[in-house]
C-alpha cells in the first residue's frame, strides 16, 4: 500500500490567512461587508451635502456601522493571536499520514483518524489543501511538502473520495 507520510508546523500567518477566509466566505458576513460599504459610501455622500435618503440621523448610525465592519477583521486577527498563544498544538509538529483508505493526523499527545468515506470535502487553496471533517473544521496540507508525485497520488484519492462525498 502506498503511503505519503511527512511532518509539519503549523504557520502562524497562514493559519491567520485561513481563519479570515473561512470567516469570509460565511453569507451572512458577506452581507454585513456590503453594508458597511454602502453605509460607509453614504455616509461620506452625507459629508459632501448629498443626502437623497434625507435621513438626519443616519450618517451616526451608518458611521458606527461602517466603523465596527472596519474594525472586524482586525479584532479576528486579534482572537487568532491570542488562541494560537493559548494553544499548545500550534507549537508543536503535526504527522500525516495518508494512504488510499484514510489520513491518519497526528500529534504528540493527540491522533485523529479520517476515513476517505467521512470527508466533508477537500479545496485547494493557493498554499494547501484544506480537508474538512465537517462543514465547520478542517486540517489543512501544506502543499509544498508533496512532490509531483505524491500530489498526483493525493488528487487521486480526492477524486475517489468525492464518489462518497455528502
Amino acid at each position: 500500500m502506498i503511503k505519503i507520510k511527512y511532518t509539519v508546523n503549523y504557520s502562524k500567518g497562514f493559519y491567520i490567512r485561513l481563519i479570515l477566509m473561512q470567516y469570509y466566505r460565511r453569507w451572512y458576513v458577506k452581507i454585513l461587508t456590503l453594508g458597511g460599504l454602502v453605509s460607509f459610501i453614504f455616509c461620506f455622500a452625507f459629508l459632501l451635502s448629498w443626502n437623497p435618503i434625507g435621513f438626519h440621523s443616519f450618517p451616526f448610525f451608518g458611521a458606527l456601522y461602517a466603523l465596527l465592519v472596519a474594525i472586524l477583521p482586525f479584532y479576528l486577527i486579534f482572537k487568532t493571536n491570542r488562541t494560537i498563544q493559548s494553544n499548545s498544538l500550534f507549537n508543536q509538529e503535526i504527522e500525516f499520514e495518508i494512504d488510499s483508505t484514510l489520513i491518519k493526523i497526528s500529534y504528540p499527545n493527540f491522533e485523529k483518524i479520517i476515513l476517505w468515506s467521512q470527508i466533508f470535502k477537500v479545496e485547494n487553496d493557493s498554499n494547501a489543501w484544506l480537508i474538512y471533517g465537517t462543514p465547520h473544521s478542517f486540517f489543512y496540507l501544506p502543499i509544498d511538502t508533496l512532490n509531483t508525485e505524491q500530489k498526483d497520488l493525493f488528487m487521486k484519492w480526492v477524486v475517489e473520495s468525492s464518489k462518497f462525498s455528502h
